[in-house]
């Protein structure tokens, strides 16, 4: 199975070549919910999006290396590697603004 992350609007995959890590999502249970809130993933069901659901990995997920600010992944609670934390995700004021008919009319 091809190596890709799991973060949302993240597309990076593993190829021949690259240099970027991918992580497992930890199997300590505090830590592993502590990634899993940071990841905010939703389940799906019956292929529509839940997004009230918590996502569960199923164990093939990785997290790749871009979201780390050392690029690594630290067992040190106090560090700020112990969860992923950068990442692409849309904030709720461009989500509103493509929605709003003034900005459409402005164009």
């Amino acid at each position: 199975m091809p190596t890709s992350c799991c973060a949302l609007n993240c597309t990076n995959r593993k190829d021949k070549g690259s240099r970027k890590k991918f992580f497992r999502i930890p199997a300590e249970p505090g830590r592993r919910a502590a990634w899993l809130r940071a990841l905010k993933r939703s389940d799906f069901e019956q292929g529509k999006k839940n997004p009230t659901a918590a996502w569960t990995p199923r164990g093939h997920e990785r997290v790749c290396s871009d979201h780390f600010i050392s690029g690594n992944p630290s067992k040190d609670p106090a560090d700020p590697d112990y969860v992923p934390s950068l990442f692409n995700l849309p904030t709720s004021a461009s989500c509103n603004r493509s929605r709003n008919p003034v900005a459409k009319k402005d164009r």
